[in-house]
């Protein structure tokens, strides 16, 4: 009998409703976790969520915003009961102007999003919620 590495672990992975963050949330659900998937879209959102049946829960959100990631973080602690373990952050958007079409402005925005000057605050608010707190 082989024991799931993840057991007893709650994780948060943005980005989790489809593509490379909906793989690593079922490998998670696979190996016992219990995890919270994040993304924008509230359809692929909860299709997502109901997939990975009732070890999962969804949370609709824009992770590029503070209050939308304490939200984030609140319902992670209230579904994992007040802990969380693995937070992957995989967020990230398209735009949807295809190869060789996208503009200056779209690549300031992807460049905004995930390096910009409050990247960093956005990237440490998402993992406060797996540190520990007197």
């Amino acid at each position: 009998m082989s024991s799931k590495r993840f057991a007893n672990k709650v994780a948060l992975v943005t980005g989790g409703n489809s593509g490379i963050g909906l793989a690593v949330a079922r490998g998670l659900v696979d190996e016992g976790a219990k995890v919270v998937i994040v993304g924008r879209n509230a359809d692929t959102v909860a299709s997502s969520a109901a997939a990975l049946g009732a070890a999962a829960h969804g949370v609709v959100a824009d992770t590029s915003r503070l209050v939308d990631l304490d939200r984030v973080i609140a319902a992670t602690h209230e579904f994992g009961g007040g802990r969380i373990d693995v937070v992957f952050a995989n967020a990230g958007f398209e735009r949807g102007e295809g190869r060789g079409a996208i503009q200056r402005s779209g690549i300031e925005q992807v460049i905004a999003q995930r390096i910009g000057d409050r990247a960093g605050e956005r990237a440490l608010a998402g993992c406060r919620g797996a540190i520990d707190r007197d």
